[in-house]
This record gives structure tokens, sequence and C-alpha cells, in this order.
């Protein structure tokens, strides 16, 4: 299984180092990381990846608490393991019991009723960013 550094990964999740390593820190993602081992650069697995994507995207963009972030994070990857990634994510007053998953943007508007404040993120294209990071070539410091 191909893994990936955090300077590889950096640009697709948009978050700095020092988000990854607090977030770690926190015990917030559920996700399997590698464990740090002294003079070795932590390698990243692809859910490792789609999982800090979601959360940074969520977090920062959208002004998700981190928390509530993190555990529609880890509906995600439920989702992912099991093979049946939705398209879209909808929140509603940024409240993780208040998500649902959407395959069109339809699904977007008919969330907007009766919702104070209604967020949603193209969980495609985050997938698609992704997965085209570990279809290119395997960097030089995998072959270790």
């Amino acid at each position: 299984m191909k893994t990936l550094t955090l300077a590889e990964i950096l640009p697709v999740i948009e978050a700095d180092r020092f988000d990854v390593e607090n977030w770690l820190a926190r015990g917030l993602l559920t996700s399997d990381y590698e464990r740090t081992v002294r003079g070795r650069a932590r390698r990243y697995s692809k859910v490792n990846v789609l999982e800090l994507a979601l959360v940074s995207s969520l977090s920062s963009d959208r002004r998700i608490p981190l928390k509530t972030a993190a555990e529609i994070a880890e509906k995600v990857i439920g989702f992912h393991a099991a093979g049946n990634l939705p398209n879209i994510i909808i929140i509603r007053d940024f409240d993780p019991d208040k998500v649902s998953f959407a395959e069109d943007r339809t699904a977007v508007i008919e969330a907007m009723f009766g919702a104070k404040r209604v967020t949603f993120l193209d969980l495609a294209r985050i997938a698609q960013e992704v997965e085209e990071l570990f279809d290119e070539p395997a960097s030089s410091s995998e072959a270790a």
C-alpha cells in the first residue's frame, strides 16, 4: 500500500504541519495512523489523507468546530470503508447529528428548509484529489 509523507500531502489537505500534529496529539482522528519513529517521517495512507482533508476543509473553510469536523470525518471514513462514498456532505446548524449525505445538489436545497445554517461539502472533489495524489508515481522516499 502506497503511503506519503506530510510534505507530499499538505497541498491536498490544505492545512499546515502544525495543524496535523495538533489534531493527532488531541486524539481527534480515528483512522489508523503510523506511529512516529525517531529519525523517520511519519507516512500517511489514503484513508489518513482523506480524513485529514475532510477535517481541514470542514474546520477551516466552513468554521465547523474541530471536534464536530472530526466526528463527521469519522462517519465519512465509515462510508469509504464500505465502498459507498457519497458525493456531498450536508451539515445543518453545525450539528454532527444533523449530517446527511447526498448524491446531487437538489438535496442541499431541500436541507435549507428549517435550518439556520446549512453547510455543504463537495466530497466527490476531495476524494478525487486524494485519489489523484495516490495515483502519481511513488516518491523516491517510498523505496526505503
